[in-house]
């Protein structure tokens, strides 16, 4: 019974640190380097393939992509496969666009993951509260 009230507590924060980050979504721009040159963003659902908690548009054709991450475990390499499962439809949606590549977490990275270099920024929930750039 506590590990399913557990896993329904954990199931509401998250989608309660999703809605800060949409609610905040242009300070966050801003931490990633894309507002200055932003045209639109949300959350985006393609059916049937995907579902991006936050996407950038800039008007010079980029994406950034924002992987949003509520866990109290150390993100590691797997979720690498999600996010090239996102690239490859969202690069046959928009060819003409590059992506940059973001991750907001509770948690820190694995040494392994953040040696990879997968990502083009990290962003921890303190960078957000505290207004680290």
């Amino acid at each position: 019974m506590q590990k399913i009230l557990k896993n329904k507590i954990d199931i509401f924060l998250g989608f309660g640190f999703e809605n800060y980050c949409l609610i905040n979504a242009v300070e966050i721009a801003d931490h990633l380097g894309a507002s200055d040159r932003l045209i639109s963003y949300g959350p985006m659902t393609i059916p049937n393939k995907v579902q991006i908690d936050l996407i950038f548009f800039r008007d010079d054709l980029v994406i950034h992509l924002v992987e949003i991450k509520f866990q109290n475990k150390e993100i590691d390499t797997p979720i690498m496969v999600d996010i090239e499962k996102k690239l490859v439809v969202l690069k046959q949606m928009f060819p003409k666009y590059s992506v940059v590549k973001n991750l907001i977490s509770l948690s820190r990275p694995t040494k392994k993951l953040s040696l990879s270099g997968y990502f083009d920024k990290i962003l921890l929930v303190e960078d957000l509260i505290l207004n680290n750039k």
